[in-house]
């Protein structure tokens, strides 16, 4: 009844006589990962805040906070340690002394000067303005720096729209890059994709004041209207702002019921609607729509 538990004995003393310690699983099978120390590092899209930590543990106290935009040194060649579940990288706040913390290397990606695709090679940076580029129907300022389903765009702004760039860039998933700015006249600020922007150069034009004589003045209750063809859709929600979720896509062509109107609400005017056939009714931005015929 001893003979299966006293061969595995024998095993275990066998083992330890030739390799000198009980074996063990393999810890990390990955290979260390590939860094360039002669960039700087900011945080990964997605990733709010990171802590530099004593030690290269999730255990350890930490010593500083980054905030997505700010940029880290690491060490050259760089230091990186296996905790048996994540890697870390020795890293510190660039232009400060370097400090014995640690990140991981998983909420980090490089941000070389040399990467970022500016448009014309002229040079964006915090306090300059730039205009929405005429070649998109619109721009969403988000919330964070990437097309994010859970959180609806902040505000809609549109061709020829005026802002001031306050950080960035910040490169997504998707090799786009993303600016943190602010709409003048409403004072909202978010992340627009840079392929939207263009730069303004020389003296920054005044942003013009809401609209009011826009076609929409001679709108009313009961009339047809349709989603404008060069949008790609327009959405319902069921209060006049852009930061509300919306419950119902239109898409280009749909007609709609006016309800009520016209509310300006976060520099954009908005209609209550109705989709014909059905109880769908909620708040439509302006803008995305054009007049079919009197009700």
């Amino acid at each position: 009844m001893f003979r299966r538990p006293l061969r595995s004995a024998i095993l275990v003393f066998g083992l330890l006589f030739l390799f000198g310690s009980v074996p063990v699983l393999a810890q990390n099978t990955s290979e260390t990962p590939a860094l360039v120390p002669t960039c700087p590092y900011v945080l990964r899209p997605g990733v709010p805040f990171a802590w530099l930590r004593q030690q290269p543990s999730s255990a350890a106290g930490f010593n500083a906070t980054v905030f997505p935009g700010q940029k880290l040194a690491i060490d050259n060649p760089p230091r990186t340690v296996w905790d048996g579940t994540q890697w870390w990288v020795s890293a510190w706040i660039a232009d400060t002394s370097p400090a014995a913390t640690w990140v991981e290397v998983e909420s980090i990606q490089p941000a070389c000067e040399s990467a970022t695709p500016v448009p014309g090679g002229v040079q964006w940076g915090p306090g300059k303005s730039v205009r929405v580029n005429s070649t998109v129907p619109f721009a969403w300022l988000r919330v964070r720096p990437y097309p994010d389903p859970e959180q609806p765009p902040l505000l809609t702004v549109f061709p020829g729209a005026v802002l001031t760039l306050i950080q960035g860039p910040v490169a997504d998933n998707m090799n786009q890059w993303w600016w943190y700015l602010r709409d003048p006249r409403t004072r909202i600020a978010g992340w627009v994709e840079q392929a939207s922007l263009v730069l303004i150069e020389g003296s920054v034009p005044v942003p013009t004041p809401l609209p009011t004589d826009v076609p929409g003045t001679d709108w009313s209750a009961n009339d047809r209207v349709r989603v404008r063809s060069t949008v790609s859709f327009s959405w319902l929600r069921p209060a006049p702002a852009s930061d509300v979720g919306p419950f119902y896509t239109a898409r280009p062509g749909q007609e709609l019921v006016l309800v009520q109107g016209r509310h300006a609400q976060g520099g954009q005017f908005w209609w209550f609607v109705a989709v014909p056939g059905t109880i769908t009714r909620g708040w439509v931005e302006e803008t995305s729509l054009t007049f079919v015929r009197a009700g």
